[in-house]
């Protein structure tokens, strides 16, 4: 809609050793374990092992060495610099005694490799297992800032909608290696990390094969694992999934309460609890804790597994549930951007505020029905990042191709709608410079996308054709069409052209229809055929702006709509935009107070219009009604949560109010609404570069790069964060990468001749 510290830096891998420095470059302190403390893994009691020296500096394959940054039952951890790909990664080097079993080793390498190809927001990335010229293999992943989960119950109990958000996100990492048939067996808090961002990540996938082949045949050794493992795994039987939600009832039990609930002096002691003790409710252990939130632990804790919640999954419905069935909401307040709390499902209502004292967010917890559930695929089904690409018509009058584009813009709109109510399905954002009009392999793979949507529009006197197709990015980077519906029929037969249309797309895109989604299809409409029409109109005209006269047919059309329907609340939204944007070039108080005017036409007959409280915001915003900007963008995150854009105009209007702070953290809470949209990470990224903070840029860029790699614009930029922060080569390397995609991209040109 435009117009035109020093923290605590903790190695996720260490299970058990709370492995951090204060500072960048502060000396690691290591903390021993304490004997029985709660929060100190029994594995680290005990344990020998053998390990090869590696000194700062050494070269193993094409990682260097930097320096030891801890060392667990499980391994050594260094960090190390990949050579070839010039970035940080975390080395784990297992123990010699778990691996000279050769038949050990191979089941774990097996399990292993099929771990690294999980790719998912809430698992921690593996991006290689080797072996060294002796035998000695090593996993390489990736390296996260934040803290573990162990350390943040070390703090004391987690609040209980921060737990269940927690156990949410961890329930979808589950989730998505289930699917692939992988079962963590190891889930515990010193195996769940929380970055920096917010995120949630589980870590060590696979190494419980190997543990799980030793751990328990070696006499007097006492085992960390053993505090989390079902009965069945105690017990030798199979496991499934059922025995990684067992886990997560007691890494629940543990957050509530700060307690676990089996204990013993060794290994056999907590296995015979496991198998033989119930655990104390922890609604005796905290008495504020609701006896729903027990009946939600006591069930993953189920001794029979038939009994349990019998996916991760369903436990994470559970969760969601409760919480949308909760009353009551708190205000949380933390230190560091808050924890994951944007993705939300859409049309569920979210209350969001934005407080900032200092350095510190206060925010309303939201409430969702469908909470988390955006980063689980539905069964059967992969996740689709789709991008809507310019519908072509070949009449070509002015207004049949206003009327075109007006088509697109709407039925991008309500695809957009279903966002968190189809699993995994994202419509994301180009970036602001992408060339629609580029092949659509090329518009996917800067966009971000893995399926893009088109249509050829053939507009009559009284009829309209439109046939809507489907390209998905294949591996090789071309596309392959895969579906295709061609619809008919007259233009004031509004069943078709406001619902059926999408309907029959969404079904394109494998969205399972239910009487939710046709709900969210269908809302907002006109029953006044003439008043659609001229509101799709005057959608087209505005998105045509610049070109003379456009703007003016735009705010003709859609007042001409809501003449038609005086109930269309869309009409008056649009209107409203198209005022905003007359107000941008005239700076005219009487143009300025029209949009306002529409604008709260529109919120009278629908309040969860978040377009509407959007422009809104953005007429405040430009006429210096700052309070009134922020507080109309927070009502346009709260009816919407997945809704981009509020998010980052939030943070220009922050920024230009000099509170660096607060608009950081208002471009974090849209990264964490959009983790598919690279667009969302760019805006962050430009924002760290402007403040001159080009390692978080460069992080950003990067993270942009990985979700749109074929968007030149953001080489352009990596590049430029590469240079000022003391790395020319890297900054050419990137360039140079630009080229490759486009060789006339005239930025990257410049700039490594400047450099020259």
């Amino acid at each position: 809609m435009s117009p035109g510290k020093g923290g605590d830096i903790v190695m996720p891998e260490l299970a058990g050793r709370g492995v951090r420095c204060r500072g960048k470059h502060a000396p690691y302190q290591y903390r021993k374990g304490n004997g029985m403390s709660p929060h100190d893994e029994m594995s680290e009691l005990g344990s020998t092992r053998s390990y090869r020296y590696i000194a700062a500096g050494a070269v193993v394959s094409h990682y260097r060495i930097i320096e030891k940054i801890g060392e667990g039952a499980m391994g050594q951890v260094f960090l190390a610099e990949d050579t070839k790909l010039r970035r940080r990664v975390a080395l784990k080097f297992l123990p010699y005694d778990l691996t000279r079993n050769e038949e050990a080793k191979q089941r774990f390498l097996q399990e292993a490799r099929s771990a690294s190809t999980l790719d998912h927001p809430h698992i921690c990335n593996i991006h290689e297992i080797e072996e060294t010229p002796d035998g000695q293999v090593f996993i390489c992943m990736a390296y996260y800032e934040g803290e573990t989960l162990k350390d943040r119950i070390a703090r004391g109990p987690v609040d209980l909608e921060t737990a269940i958000r927690i156990a949410i996100e961890m329930c979808d990492g589950l989730s998505r290696a289930h699917e692939s048939g992988i079962v963590h067996r190891d889930i515990k808090p010193g195996n769940t990390m929380i970055t920096t961002r917010g995120q949630v990540k589980i870590l060590d996938f696979g190494l419980a094969k190997l543990s799980g082949e030793t751990a328990l045949t070696r006499t007097g050794t006492t085992v960390g694992t053993a505090l989390y493992m079902s009965p069945e795994q105690a017990a030798g039987k199979a496991i499934d999934q059922r025995s990684d939600v067992w886990s997560m009832g007691i890494v629940l039990y543990e957050m509530l309460t700060g307690r676990r609930p089996f204990k013993g002096a060794n290994s056999s002691a907590v296995i015979y609890s496991i198998l033989h003790e119930e655990p104390k409710p922890i609604t005796e252990i905290d008495k504020s804790l609701p006896c729903e939130s027990w009946e939600i632990v006591r069930r993953c804790l189920r001794k029979d597994p038939g009994e349990r919640y019998q996916t991760a999954a369903d436990l994470k419905t559970a969760l969601s549930d409760y919480l949308a069935d909760s009353k009551s909401s708190r205000t949380i307040a933390v230190t560091v951007p808050a924890f994951a709390s944007a993705r939300r499902a859409r049309r569920i209502g979210l209350a969001v505020g934005l407080a900032f004292i200092v350095a510190i967010l206060v925010f309303l917890t939201p409430l969702g029905r469908r909470l988390g559930m955006l980063f689980g695929p539905e069964a059967g089904i992969g996740e689709r990042r789709v991008v809507i690409l310019p519908f072509a018509t070949a009449d070509t009058t002015v207004k049949d191709a206003a009327f075109c584009r007006g088509l697109m813009s709407f039925t991008a709109y309500r695809l957009s709608r279903l966002e968190g109510l189809a699993e995994s399905l994202w419509v994301v954002t180009p970036g602001r410079q992408v060339d629609l009009d580029l092949a659509p392999a090329r518009v996917c793979s800067a966009a971000g996308a893995n399926v893009a949507v088109t249509a050829d529009v053939r507009c009559g006197v009284d009829s309209l054709i439109m046939t809507v197709r489907r390209g998905d990015l294949e591996p090789g980077g071309w596309m392959g069409m895969t579906d295709s519906v061609s619809i008919s029929d007259h233009r004031g037969n509004l069943s078709t052209w406001q619902h059926r249309a999408v309907v029959e797309l969404a079904r394109m895109l494998d969205v399972i229809i239910t009487p939710e989604i046709v709900d969210a299809i269908s809302s907002g409409g006109t029953t006044v055929p003439g008043a659609f029409e001229s509101y799709i109109l005057g959608l087209g005209y505005s998105q045509d702006w610049r070109t003379p006269g456009r703007l003016e047919g735009a705010i003709e059309s859609l007042s001409k709509a809501a003449e038609q329907d005086p109930s269309y609340a869309l009409a008056y939204a649009g209107l409203g935009h198209a005022y905003w944007l007359q107000h941008w070039g005239t700076r005219s108080p009487e143009i300025a107070e029209r949009g306002l005017h529409s604008c709260e036409k529109a919120l009278r007959i629908s309040q969860d219009l978040a377009p509407a409280h959007l422009v809104k915001g953005l007429i405040y915003r430009d006429v210096g009604n700052h309070a009134g900007a922020v507080d109309a963008l927070r009502e346009a995150i709260s009816v919407d949560s997945l809704f981009h854009e509020p998010y980052w105009r939030m943070a220009k209007v922050y920024d230009g109010l000099n509170r660096a702070d607060s608009a950081e953290v208002a471009y974090l809470m849209a990264v964490r609404a959009r983790p598919r949209d690279a667009s969302a990470a760019i805006n962050l990224a430009k924002f760290y570069y402007a403040k001159r903070l080009y390692e978080k840029a460069i992080d950003q860029y990067e993270h942009a790069l990985r979700l749109a790699p074929g968007d030149i614009w953001i080489y352009a930029g990596l590049g430029a964060a590469h240079k000022d922060n003391g790395n020319p080569g890297l900054a050419i390397e990137v360039w140079e990468r630009a080229l490759e995609i486009d060789p006339a991209f005239i930025p990257a040109k410049e700039a490594l001749e400047n450099l020259d």
